[in-house]
């Protein structure tokens, strides 16, 4: 998360059901919340994700997954 970059979960085609998403950070204090990082893309469907403990704590700041359309967001 520091260097903005991470793993992405993509799903070609439809996705349904619910998930959890254990997202660490590398040790390293991001310098700013900088824009959203994408983490799941999918082609669709009602699948629901969330985040193992709800949040992602990188020091000053933490991150909470928000959904746009069919991807997910930190």
């Amino acid at each position: 998360i520091a260097s903005h970059t991470g793993d992405m979960l993509k799903v070609a085609g439809n996705a349904s059901g619910n998930f959890v998403l254990d997202i660490k950070n590398t040790g390293r204090e991001p310098v700013s919340a900088g824009a959203p990082l994408q983490v799941v893309q999918t082609g669709g469907g009602d699948a629901a994700f969330t985040l193992n403990g709800g949040k992602v704590d990188a020091g000053t700041w933490e991150y909470v997954l928000s959904k746009e359309n069919t991807n997910w967001y930190l």
